[in-house]
């Protein structure tokens, strides 16, 4: 393990985690509460959670000191890493709205998406109206593009129809904007007031209106559209309630630039002979969909003798990939039931989900785990409720996996929160985030608890960390914080009230292994030793291990505390 003066620091202000975190796990600190905010004289006293991309640039919200306008959205995404840019101030006045200001946008009500190319969607209100209204705006660093504003016409529609809300949006890696919306004005009802509005295909308009008829299932037409809605490079996916002669069923709907196709519907046969899928759940599956054309879900069926869950993904017709008494990693041990409400989806269709189990050996202190399932439909075990977690004292297990929410990257890595149980375990530290690694296994990031370095000599007790859409996938539109560098972004909360936005780091090569064939043996120490004493770039210089631009007794001592490694790729 990595004493504490050997875990590498990123760029920009950074600190260090503490030894309760696993093995080469790096922090930076993006901001503080205390800092002047960039562009406005004051400086943050609340953080929102944080959005990060793959180039490892940072999205917040934040409130403000003043207590009059205090509240903004800051990126990094428009200069890059380490520099901070102001992107919307809460009363800046409103693009084509003279005597209106930007509202609030710093609560959980006010969103914002951000893509690689830091590019940002936000969604928030306008003030100096007769009633606070909306407004979806996108800005790559170049200003305001209102996509759309309450009171405003509809693209499309007869004159008189005007947007009314904006319930929830995508944004994907070409910009390209999906979202929900209501509307109102003439001949619109209750049976026709909400839609999909996309600029993916071509201008800004519908793909999908309620009351439109579904045009792939007979008599029936689209209901109200609900807030689960994925955005890909090509395509679009939503869940519908879909009204059909008598009744209502759910659907999953795939649209692409030729129109919508219903993958899945309540009360159809799945492709699986012998089962259909469940009719009567009140909660519509949440999806996932990757820029390959798949999507993902979860959802109980129906079967001869009973109901049970499946995992379904597909480009077309869902295809039942994982049920209930299916095997696991293991051949002795089988799925009892799925939990949680996802799988998320990476570009290569890995997914990860959580199971109750049954089985050999299963018992209830171990009946749960998180498993990832690839394209080829291989199962590899994640993480499993009794095991002991990494970066923890001895005799700590983690609790059921009812518990966990996790992320998938493209690299294959998932992210995870759990709360655990054992000696030295308390209500005050029972919460932790871990990560697996690509040669190192299971990392920890963070843990209630935690003693964070955020400044020379500044160390602070973590009280919460706070993450956003963690089950969300890379290519979905939403984006979960964990990119495919094996980067986190999260808001901690210390026991003194201060905050941090923090970027969380897992090592991604094999500690002492310099040429590359995954052991840490003679061939290594050569090349350590050939390069002794030598000085130059940080992480430049074959064997410097702790990337201090030295190659010396530290990195010597690191070298002899990893000899004999064979390094396994998760």
């Amino acid at each position: 393990m990595l004493a504490i003066r050997d875990l590498i620091c990123l760029a920009g202000v950074a600190g260090i985690v503490s030894s309760v975190s696993g093995a080469g796990v790096g922090v930076r600190v993006v901001a503080m509460t205390g800092d002047p905010a960039p562009g406005t004289g004051q400086a943050y006293t609340y953080f929102g959670p944080p959005a990060i991309n793959s180039a490892g640039e940072v999205s917040f919200s934040a409130h403000l000191t003043g207590g009059i306008d205090d509240s903004g959205i800051w990126t990094e995404g428009f200069l890059g890493t380490g520099s901070m840019s102001l992107v919307l101030r809460e009363g800046d006045p409103v693009p084509g709205m003279p005597g209106s200001s930007f509202g609030d946008v710093s609560g959980w009500e006010h969103v914002f998406r951000m893509n690689d190319a830091g590019t940002l969607l936000i969604r928030t209100s306008i003030d100096g109206v007769a009633a606070p209204r909306a407004i979806v705006l996108r800005n790559s660093g170049f200003g305001h593009e209102v996509i759309a504003r309450v009171g405003t016409q509809v693209p499309g529609e007869a004159p008189g129809v005007f947007w009314s809300d904006f319930p929830s949006m995508a944004l994907n890696e070409s910009g390209s904007v999906a979202m929900s919306a209501w509307v109102d004005g003439p001949g619109v009802s209750a049976a026709n007031d909400t839609g999909v509005w996309t600029d993916n295909f071509g201008p800004l308009s519908s793909v999908l209106r309620e009351g439109d008829l579904v045009p792939d299932v007979i008599f029936s037409t689209f209901g109200q559209i609900s807030d689960a809605i994925r955005l890909s490079d090509d395509q679009i996916a939503i869940t519908n309630r879909l009204s059909v002669p008598g009744d209502s069923a759910w659907s999953v709907q795939r649209i692409d630039a030729g129109g919508s196709e219903t993958i899945a519907i309540a009360g159809a046969p799945t492709p699986t002979p012998g089962y259909w899928f469940h009719t009567v759940d009140t909660v519509m599956p949440e999806l996932s969909i990757n820029n390959a054309g798949d999507v993902s879900m979860l959802q109980r069926v129906t079967m001869l003798g009973g109901q049970g869950d499946g995992l379904f993904m597909g480009q077309g017709d869902l295809d039942g990939v994982l049920y209930d008494a299916d095997q696991t990693w293991d051949p002795s041990i089988y799925i009892y039931e799925f939990e949680g409400a996802a799988a998320p989806l990476n570009t290569a269709s890995d997914s990860v989900f959580s199971v109750r189990l049954h089985g050999f050996g299963v018992n209830p202190g171990n009946n749960s785990a998180m498993m990832r399932r690839d394209a080829g439909g291989d199962l590899k075990l994640v993480v499993r409720e009794g095991d002991q977690p990494a970066g923890v004292g001895a005799g700590v297990k983690y609790l059921s996996s009812a518990e966990w929410m996790n992320a998938l990257n493209n690299a294959g890595q998932v992210a995870f929160t759990s709360r655990i149980i054992g000696p030295g375990v308390t209500v005050d530290n029972d919460t932790g985030l871990w990560a697996t690694t690509p040669y190192e296994g299971t990392v920890l990031l963070i843990r209630e608890g935690s003693v964070i370095e955020v400044a020379p000599g500044d160390f602070r007790t973590v009280d919460s960390y706070t993450t956003r859409y963690l089950t969300a996938g890379p290519e979905d539109g939403h984006r979960a914080p964990w990119n495919d560098a094996g980067e986190l972004a999260a808001k901690l909360t210390f026991d003194d009230g201060s905050q941090a936005v923090v970027v969380f780091t897992t090592p991604q090569g094999c500690i002492g292994d310099m040429n590359g064939d995954f052991e840490v043996d003679f061939m290594d120490l050569n090349i350590l030793l050939d390069n002794w004493a030598t000085f130059g770039e940080p992480g430049t210089i074959p064997g410097d291990i702790d990337a201090d631009g030295a190659v010396d007794f530290s990195d010597l001592t690191e070298f002899l505390e990893h000899w004999g490694d064979v390094c396994q790729v998760w």
